[in-house]
């Protein structure tokens, strides 16, 4: 589909939102008072302008408008966490314009009238959406050994089935490893047996030589919807296809390397008559610093007086769980490398590294207690670390702290992962929503990197818009193809 007819598509929907959300509030006054009082409706006319802009900014934020294949529960679960943030940004508004004749029974009506007509909306465009899309054909660029490793990824079928990889360019050094070598001048002589085995595909995986670049674009039956270039890609041959791909409709992708994440925020200047670049700093800006220290302890504050009276519960339920202690203290390296204390409620056996050591946490990890798993899936064993956040030694929302042993390791073996320590660990943090515990330490730096190079507060603010949905419905957060960072 054009450019253009998905922004077409995409103002359709936000139109059918946008009417169905005010129908809602319409039928939450019929039957609340079997009409539109004179003393109250007004109070609504006030605040729907308002309500309409909080509508669309928390749909944004939770990728409700990026309307690619995606799963239906990522969709639905998306819809009713906008909404119920949605009704409490509504109830603070009518307070702001003294809108007070709007009821709060009236904005709870609404919430559940404007859910069941949106998650049936939605689901009707999520079929659309499907069927208009299909899989987005797709070209793999890269080394050859590391191109099959993300067709393994992205291939359709596995996660978010979004991708078919219909080939992939790789550079001259693969030409040992395969049957055949093919290229678009002989597009029957694909190479097989490599690519035949890669995401369980029962056919083979068309193989280029990046000099067919130019030809596969350009040809009507071969042409991709998108290019995916893999981190170690050359950087002569990641220009050959940025610069190729310009001219068609493909849309292009770049896993970024470490190297790409460090020249990011640059800003032109000059020397003589010679353009330069001034690479920005990493880290959080001075003249910023205050204001998210200022952050940090609210938030702290706000949620300590929101979990506390919980704190008894859930130490009970550990203590139930398996013999230890209630919380678990464990040090983790801070910024600038300076260890600390972390604190949180224990999810493992007491005695789970007694035997091993120090080990990493695994996905599905044996030592994990059932009421340990509950706690991880909705980030509820870090709520102590709040005290870390009033100390001093971690942030709300920044790197995950790891452990001293455990970061001597990475840092022997993935490049500039000191970089990360420029930054308080966090709470919660990019790397944090966009995988899981078990995520490799050189896939949690490409975050770290990024959220270190792009700091703003509203990048803060959305990462906790989506921390919420985690903590609300326990499933990983998907920042979507507007999330520019």
């Amino acid at each position: 589909m054009s450019r253009r007819w998905v922004g077409l598509f995409t103002l359709g929907v936000a139109a059918g939102d946008i009417v169905l959300l005010h129908l809602g509030f319409l039928g939450a006054f019929i039957l609340r008072f079997g009409g539109f009082p004179e003393e109250n409706f007004p109070a609504y006319l006030a605040v729907a302008p308002g309500l309409t802009v909080i509508a669309i900014v928390f749909f944004l934020v939770y990728g409700l408008y990026d309307l690619r294949p995606q799963s239906w529960r990522s969709t639905a679960s998306g819809l009713i966490v906008a909404l119920a943030l949605f009704v409490g940004a509504g109830t603070g508004l009518s307070f702001l314009v003294r809108a007070l004749a709007l009821p709060r029974t009236v904005l709870a009506l609404a919430w559940v009238l404007d859910l069941v007509l949106l998650l049936v909306w939605r689901s009707l465009v999520w079929r659309a959406a499907r069927r208009v899309w299909g899989l987005e054909r797709t070209i793999v660029v890269g080394p050859l050994s590391e191109a099959l490793e993300y067709v393994g990824k992205i291939d359709g079928g596995r996660g978010r089935p979004a991708f078919e990889v219909t080939a992939v360019v790789a550079g001259p050094e693969a030409k040992d490893q395969l049957l055949w070598w093919g290229d678009v001048a002989a597009a029957g002589e694909v190479a097989v047996g490599v690519g035949a085995t890669v995401a369980g595909r029962t056919g083979p995986i068309p193989t280029f030589s990046m000099d067919a670049l130019p030809s596969l674009l350009g040809g009507k039956e071969t042409c991709p919807d998108l290019i995916l270039i893999t981190p170690s890609t050359p950087p002569d041959d990641k220009a050959r296809v940025i610069a190729a791909a310009s001219v068609t409709p493909t849309r292009v992708l770049l896993v970024p390397g470490y190297r790409d994440l460090l020249v990011l925020d640059t800003r032109m200047d000059q020397i003589d008559n010679t353009l330069v670049l001034q690479v920005g700093p990493a880290g959080i800006p001075p003249r910023l610093a205050w204001v998210k220290r200022a952050a940090d302890i609210a938030g702290a504050l706000a949620g300590l007086a929101l979990t506390l009276p919980f704190y008894p519960f859930l130490a009970l339920a550990v203590l139930l769980s398996s013999p230890g202690p209630v919380f678990y203290r464990q040090t983790r390296v801070g910024a600038r490398g300076r260890p600390y204390a972390l604190w949180k409620f224990r999810t493992m056996r007491h005695d789970a590294e007694a035997a091993t050591g120090p080990v990493l946490s695994q996905r599905d990890d044996p030592r994990v207690t059932p009421v340990g798993r509950f706690l991880r899936r909705y980030r509820l064993d870090e709520l102590p670390q709040m005290l870390n956040v009033l100390a001093g030694s971690m942030s709300v929302v920044g790197p995950r702290p790891e452990r001293p042993e455990f970061a001597r390791e990475f840092a022997k073996a993935v490049p500039y992962y000191e970089q990360r320590q420029l930054l308080k660990p966090g709470l919660t943090g990019l790397a944090q929503l966009a995988g899981r515990y078990d995520m490799p330490a050189h896939e949690k730096l490409r975050y770290d990197l990024l959220y270190a190079k792009r700091y703003s507060l509203l990048l803060d603010l959305r990462i906790l818009l989506l921390t919420a949905k985690v903590l609300l419905l326990g499933e990983e957060a998907h920042w979507g193809a507007d999330g520019e960072a």
